[in-house]
């Protein structure tokens, strides 16, 4: 709270209660004497045992501004505190037993509620702060008396006590309105419990979060993808975007690169920027919050709020490393802090440097390979082949010769109708021409399983990272009882990780020009009138050559593709904050900028056609296959490496995002009086600015396009294996206005039976955007206390989430996935080729085509939550306190953007196609001879392959999610064994149904109906609950102890299970994830004398069961969205303050 000079100040008026008088009372800290920062150890020497005395001492030595009244505590017991604590450990410490409870205002103050007592004249209140001068205290005297909560400043995870003031849930400074909001907080004690190191395995702990879109692990999407240090948090599973992430309760920048998600580019703030060693604690708002923050609100907000305004110096190491593998992390970090100008102004730094070393798949044996079917041996999916996730272009290549039809020699049929060979090892068979050194021609593009491309061979799970934060925070009370705050903060994060290598897309292949050294169907004759050693003989190809199209080849010989990122942001924020006339105000200017650099080395496809059009020995060779005695890795005879060297080329993506803010924010707790006590008011205007840019590598956006030198075809990409995509950028600026009302209703003092106190919470928010209209959204909550520790809350509110930049303003984008082409399937069933879906292996690569939707609509949102809190106050404090809480709540959507999605529309094609018609937005060329052959007696008619699929960006159709949260928290302290505490948080998905579209339904029917095959499920539509990253249940529970200089604690995280999506059997059947359980623990040492004074020493391990991730149809074999690969992993720390 704001300082301000003693001449000319008014104080505050605190009214009259029933029961209380409050007399004028400050805890006199001492001018200059340092104040510790919130949860940094401090020096305790507290003996008295009489409260107010006690209290008075705590906040000497703590530094901590304090507002009791004597009266009500003189008398009092407290329990004395000698040694190295953080100041709230020590306060819980001194008032375990009492049954008392304390608030914490915003700016850090410590409150006593009223205590009960007689009638007596008005008075006035004054807080004394650290540097000695007066400002004006928030009024207390007719709040209701406080509920006999347990002194414990965190809920551990679990629902806020109501006495507790949170930033998150309301712009009402001091206001009492938290009771009625399903807020969690996890604070220092849980991140200890945990032993997170990252924001990714921070959020991950949040059993309302879902899936992880953003992560390392992802395995496509490539340059495209949002890559490196990156991680995304998606509270209720409703979508990445749709939740607000702040910093210190303030918008953070959001990370410039998109992810895929359901096929739609989404944007997500980067949890892994949040510095996690600086975290002093996380509050959850588990509920729709557009009426009072805005935009991305939709699911509710988060709010990390860092340690800052210390004094004095702590440094701590930590050093641990993940069991079976060369995973190691190094984290250093140091906090500072001072005070000058005599004590008004005070700086506080934070710096945290971690080096992260890369987990390759050799390190987990069920990531070592990429075909995982001899891991369902033995069950119902035996034999499926989405678990076989090695690739079909392998240095194995696939040919087609063109312009001879049937290449044959002697008279004897080398290729198939269309000139397709492939090359293979004699020891396989079916050879038709041999090529020397145990190598020869099939007659068909099509290679057998043995020749597929194992893509986990040399690839990393996670990349190594090595990654700095810095941030500083500057605060300055000026004589006219204003305050200045700033603060500046910074990230960076150089990331690298392995990735398989390049080979083309399917749509825009590569010829190989007949002068190619190496081509066995070249000229007679070399152009320098030598005879061509390498040309088949007997063959019926013209003596001047035949060119060759390269149908599927994969570079193993270029090496694997090494990708490098450079995360940066920074975040500058300043403002003034005061009290006038009764109102509380802030104001601040911020402004963030976030940038990725991607730079891989790639493939030119120009220059790599060049380095095939080489008549000399130095031409590059794709004919040489791969390795003779381990066909599915590496390449024994590659070509020469200064020719590979020729047409690599670092290719680059540079991103930027932009977050401009001002506002102004008022509030008073007591606008005017009712008979159940004070109204609250809270108002405020924000004006942001959003942009984003995209700049595209030159290879990519098409000012360096590839045009084949034979075919004379024209792609927009030069790089091999990447689809063109045009630079973009855009932006938005976004007015709003918002008003909150705190009403309370009912008090305990109207002695009104079955309603102890009733609280209102009314509030809006009007948005205007510059670009897609405006918006408005209400909120209500109330919470009504049966009687005192029993209470029921409920809440209703519509929200707004506007599309994100990347959807309206993208051009040009073409994205390429692997799809199963389903008629294809559907023709090898007919043929008896395979006996149903699960065993099609027709797998291509589809570019899907889209472009931004500048006519977009807003998605819109209904909000309803109904719970319940139950404290236990008829609990004796011996046996310690007890608050539990159930929530249950809906979000129904409308207007959701997405698009059909490319595995849609291929499976519309299949169904149409079975009708006699087909789909048009799949756009296929020519059936190829191998086609027709196929398709001969199927009663389907022949198709070519997928080139692309157009698909556009629009609003859906509504969508339908609903569940409930249970918690509790259990609190011990004070015993001879020590204190404990014990946290339960879990969250319970009941509802996940996405209305399917007219054309989605159609798919739907025909499955039903038996008319095309049900082992495929069509994407999002109808009930997607425990689909792909939406488990029904997840909870996170931690027990802490401490006893004197000793601490431990454990915890534990659980992930219900989930169907695969992608491994069907053929009636249907999904493939099952089963459900994660996993255990952390710690324990620790704090030194109070001697030569280790001030230091914490900490051992730890999470995963303590070492429990491998549950088996998925994925490269790894796990889902990096939902679990780890991490493994049972050791820690040790150590902190030093001085």
């Amino acid at each position: 709270m704001p300082g301000a000079p003693a001449q000319g100040r008014r104080l505050m008026k605190i009214r009259k209660l029933n029961t209380l008088i409050l007399s004028t009372a400050a805890s006199a800290l001492l001018a200059g004497m340092a104040p510790a920062q919130a949860n940094n150890a401090v020096e305790f020497d507290i003996q008295d045992t009489e409260l107010a005395a006690a209290l008075q001492q705590f906040a000497i030595q703590s530094g901590r501004n304090m507002l009791f009244s004597p009266e009500a505590m003189t008398g009092r017991p407290a329990n004395p505190v000698i040694g190295s604590y953080a100041p709230f450990e020590a306060l819980d410490e001194m008032l375990a037993g009492t049954g008392l409870s304390y608030e914490v205002t915003e700016s850090g103050a410590i409150v006593f509620p009223a205590m009960g007592g007689d009638e007596a004249p008005e008075a006035r209140v004054q807080e004394t702060s650290a540097a000695g001068w007066l400002h004006q205290a928030a009024p207390q005297a007719e709040r209701a008396p406080a509920q006999p909560l347990p002194a414990s400043q965190s809920a551990g995870g679990q629902d806020a006590p109501p006495d507790r003031i949170t930033v998150v849930g309301t712009q009402i400074r001091g206001s009492r309105i938290a009771e009625t909001l399903p807020v969690s907080v996890f604070d220092e004690q849980d991140i200890l419990a945990t032993g997170v190191t990252t924001g990714d395995d921070l959020f991950r702990a949040i059993p309302q979060a879902g899936d992880v879109a953003f992560n390392q692990t992802r395995t496509i999407g490539g340059i495209n993808d949002a890559r490196g240090d990156v991680a995304s948090i998606n509270l209720r599973g409703v979508g990445t975007g749709n939740t607000l992430v702040l910093l210190n309760g303030r918008r953070m920048v959001l990370h410039p690169g998109t992810q895929a998600e359901n096929l739609v580019p989404v944007v997500s703030v980067n949890t892994n920027a949040i510095p996690v060693s600086g975290v002093s604690r996380v509050e959850v708002l588990r509920d729709g919050a557009s009426a009072l923050y805005g935009a991305d609100a939709v699911a509710g907000v988060i709010n990390t709020i860092l340690r800052q305004d210390f004094e004095g110096y702590t440094f701590t190491a930590r050093y641990g490393g993940a069991e079976a593998s060369n995973r190691r992390d190094f984290t250093l970090t140091g906090e500072a802090g001072f005070r000058f100008n005599n004590n008004r102004t005070s700086l506080s730094v934070f710096a945290s440097y971690s080096d992260q070393t890369p987990m390759y798949a050799s390190d987990r044996p069920y990531a070592r390979g990429s075909d995982n079917r001899a891991r369902v041996e033995g069950t119902p999916f035996e034999g499926v082949a989405a678990f076989n996730n090695t690739s079909v272009v392998s240095p194995w290549g696939a040919f087609n010769v063109i312009g001879v039809g049937t290449v044959t020699q002697n008279g004897l049929p080398v290729s198939n109708a269309g000139g397709g060979v492939h090359v293979r090892p004699e020891d396989l068979g079916g050879c038709r021409a041999s090529l020397g050194d145990g190598l020869c021609f099939g007659a068909t593009t099509t290679r057998p399983q043995e020749l597929r491309y194992d893509i986990n061979d040399g690839r990393t799970i996670t990349g190594g990272v090595e990654r700095l934060n810095l941030f500083a925070f500057l605060n300055h009370d000026f004589d006219n009882g204003m305050e200045f705050f700033g603060e500046l903060g910074g990230y960076r994060a150089d990331f690298n990780s392995v990735r398989e290598p390049s080979s083309p897309l399917a749509a825009a292949r590569i010829t190989i020009p007949r002068t190619n050294y190496w081509n066995p169907f070249g000229a007679v004759l070399l152009p320098d009138g030598s005879v061509n050693p390498n040309r088949l003989p007997g063959l019926n190809v013209p003596d001047e050559g035949a060119d060759v199209t390269l149908f599927s080849y994969r570079l193993v010989d270029a090496g694997m593709r090494h990708v490098n990122v450079i995360n940066e942001n920074f975040r500058v924020l300043g403002g003034l904050r005061g009290i006038a006339n009764g109102w509380d105000w802030e104001s601040a200017a911020l402004y963030s900028r976030a940038r990725t650099e991607d730079t891989t080395q790639r493939v030119s496809s120009t220059l790599f056609q060049q380095a095939l059009a080489l008549s000399t020995p130095d031409a590059y060779n794709p004919f040489n296959g791969g390795d003779l005695s381990d066909y599915a890795r590496g390449d024994a005879t590659p070509s020469n490496a200064a020719t590979i060297a020729s047409f690599m080329v670092p290719v680059s993506r540079i991103s930027e995002t932009d977050l401009g803010l001002v506002d102004l924010r008022m509030s008073r707790p007591d606008l005017f009086s009712l008979p159940g006590g004070d109204v609250g008011i809270g108002l405020g205007v924000e004006w942001r600015w959003e942009g984003f840019s995209d700049d595209r590598d030159p290879r990519l956006d098409g000012t360096i396009t590839y045009t084949d030198m034979v075919t004379g075809i024209v792609s927009g990409s030069d790089v091999m294996g990447t689809s063109p995509t045009n630079d973009s950028s855009g932006n938005r600026n976004v007015g709003s206005l918002f008003a909150e009302l705190e009403i309370p209703l009912i008090s305990p003092e109207m002695n009104i039976p079955l309603a102890h106190s009733v609280q209102l919470q009314i509030a809006s928010r009007y948005e205007h955007y510059s670009d897609v209209g405006e918006a408005f959204a209400p909120r209500v909550a109330a919470s009504w206390a049966f009687v005192d520790g029993f209470s029921f809350r409920a809440a209703w509110s519509e929200g707004f989430r506007a599309p994100n930049l990347p959807q309206v303003f993208e051009q040009g984008v073409e994205r390429s996935n692997n799809r199963q082409d389903f008629i294809k399937c559907e023709a090898d069933v007919r043929a008896g080729r395979i006996a149903d879906f699960s065993a099609c292996a027709r797998s291509q690569s589809v570019v899907s085509s889209r472009d931004g939707n500048r006519d977009l609509e807003p998605e819109t949102s209904q909000n309803i939550s109904l719970g319940s809190v139950l404290q236990a106050h008829f609990l004796p404090p011996e046996w310690g306190s007890l608050t539990l809480t159930a929530d249950w709540w809906q979000i129904k959507q409308t207007g959701v953007v997405g698009i059909f999605g490319d595995f849609n529309h291929v499976a519309l094609d299949y169904l149409l196609r079975t009708q006699g018609s087909s789909n048009p937005a799949v756009v296929r060329e020519a059936p190829a001879q191998e086609d027709i052959d196929d398709f001969a007696g199927t009663g389907l008619d022949p198709v070519g392959r997928i080139l692309t699929v157009n698909d556009g960006y629009l609003n859906l159709l509504p969508r339908t999610i609903e569940g409930f949260d249970i918690s509790a928290l259990y609190q011990l302290r004070g015993t001879q064994w020590g204190n404990f505490r014990f946290s339960f948080n879990a969250a319970r998905l009941l509802t996940f149904r996405q209305e399917a579209s007219p054309e989605a339904q159609l798919i739907i029917d025909a499955q039903q109906s038996g008319d095309i095959s049900q082992a495929f499920t069509v994407q999002g539509a109808n009930d997607l609950i425990r689909q792909g990253g939406l488990p029904e249940w997840r909870f996170t529970s931690t027990l802490s102890w401490n006893q004197g200089p000793w601490g431990a604690g454990l915890s534990a995280q659980y992930v219900g299970s989930v169907f695969d999506t992608g491994a069907s059997l053929a009636d249907g059947t999904q493939w099952r994830l089963d459900s994660w359980l996993t255990a952390n623990a710690h324990v620790s040492r704090t030194f109070e004398t001697g030569v280790l004074e001030g230091t914490r020493l900490m051992a730890g391990v999470r995963n303590l069961t070492n429990e491998d991730p549950p088996l998925a149809s994925s490269a790894f074999g796990y889902s990096g969205s939902l679990h780890s690969a991490q493994g049972r992993f050791w820690y040790a720390s150590v902190r030093k303050s001085f």
